[in-house]
């Protein structure tokens, strides 16, 4: 194994790739002395500075510790053992903010996948908390995950995505799916939700209706639901009619609210915000 000088993946990090197959292939157990500094950049041809990065990275995760003076060894037991959970297999991790029918059907694409490239997948479930998303991040790539998928929670975009900031800065491999955030310039796949949205109030307008009402939850604090308000009122702009707030009905999923909302706003026609409000 060497550097690839062609890799879009920074030195540094296929670095510690290569570290981690050392260890491996020479079976090397904890307290284990690694190759010097001077070893380790002459045989691959990089800067210290960029080792040194390396082995800071494999220190954080638990892989390897260093010793002033000494030299880097192979990590401690306790901290060995959760580190390489999962011995250096391709491994891919997936986050999803819940366990309903949406996020499952996502989960068994990314599962027939990975199977199909011979990658283990390890999945964890936020429950739509931040604090849980950050922690599964770190527990998935201690576990030896080679990249990540994540479905972000809610409200990451307002100023609570530090974690995935970091995972950029590192240069880790990551995507975002089904939403995006607006201050941080990220790979992500997504719907295109402005359109689609454009589109079903187009429809609507093209039946007849003018007053039509746009259904979604208690409140707005994702991309994608933000996306298809922006497409709902520029549907209507384009087409000669007005925004109206008492038209947006953040009734959630409660059969009263949405009745309630019905009864008030008298819209003739309604766009929902997903299948489970529809």
């Amino acid at each position: 194994m060497s550097i690839d000088k062609n890799s879009p993946l920074p030195r540094y990090y296929q670095m510690q790739e290569i570290i981690r197959k050392i260890i491996v292939d020479n079976k090397l157990q904890p307290g284990d002395k690694l190759p010097s500094e001077s070893e380790f950049t002459k045989r691959y041809g990089i800067s210290r500075l960029t080792l040194r990065r390396a082995i800071s990275e494999l220190v954080s995760e638990g892989v390897v510790r260093t010793e002033r003076g000494k030299g880097t060894f192979v990590a401690a037991p306790a901290n060995f053992r959760e580190a390489n959970k999962y011995p250096y297999a391709s491994v891919i991790g997936l986050i999803t903010p819940s366990d309903d029918w949406f996020s499952n059907r996502i989960l068994r694409g990314v599962e027939e996948i990975a199977q199909a490239n011979a990658y283990q997948l390890l999945v964890a479930v936020s429950r739509k908390d931040i604090d849980r998303e950050r922690e599964a991040i770190r527990s998935q790539r201690r576990a030896g995950a080679k990249g990540l998928i994540i479905f972000p929670s809610d409200n990451d975009y307002r100023g609570n995505d530090t974690h995935i900031a970091e995972l950029r800065n590192h240069a880790f491999p990551f995507i975002l799916i089904d939403r995006y955030l607006r201050d941080l310039n990220t790979d992500y796949v997504v719907t295109d939700n402005q359109m689609g949205a454009y589109k079903i109030v187009t429809h609507l307008i093209e039946q007849g209706h003018r007053r039509i009402g746009f259904l979604t939850e208690s409140f707005l604090c994702n991309t994608a639901s933000d996306d298809r308000l922006e497409g709902y009122r520029r549907a209507l702009m384009d087409h000669g009619l007005t925004f109206e707030e008492k038209l947006v009905g953040r009734t959630g999923e409660t059969e009263g609210g949405i009745r309630s909302f019905l009864r008030t706003a008298k819209p003739s026609g309604v766009f929902c915000i997903h299948d489970i409000v529809a």
